[in-house]
């Protein structure tokens, strides 16, 4: 019994090492760009607004893929709309039937922005 409880305090005492160790290891790391970015400008909401403009507007090729990415281009959030120009109007079909998919994308991945509507326009 006392050999069992001798391993449980040592496996007790690993585990809290362990712990500290990796919350040192994570404190210490360099922090992500986006993170630091967030910390300076939370005092400025437009800047914090803007960030996340683009940051959505550079997510759009994430969104709609490669082949529909070299055709279009996301240029602006105005208002609670994603303006998108589009060069085929095929293509420009095509991503309006995709259009309340992107949008639910849009507004679980970008919340702030309240994105409602995608525009779409030809070059």
């Amino acid at each position: 019994m006392d050999d069992l409880l001798k391993l449980y305090r040592q496996r007790k005492r690993d585990r809290q090492q362990s712990r500290t160790k990796r919350r040192v290891a994570t404190e210490n790391s360099p922090k992500k760009l986006k993170d630091l970015l967030g910390i300076y400008f939370q005092a400025d909401p437009q800047a914090m607004q803007r960030i996340e403009e683009s940051r959505a507007l550079l997510a759009w090729p994430e969104y709609v893929g490669n082949a529909a990415a070299r055709v279009s281009q996301a240029l602006r959030v105005r208002g609670k709309t994603l303006i998108v120009q589009v060069r085929d109007p095929i293509w420009m079909q095509q991503l309006s039937l995709l259009k309340y998919e992107m949008l639910k994308r849009y507004m679980k991945d970008f919340p702030r922005l309240k994105i409602t509507d995608i525009f779409f326009t030809r070059s």
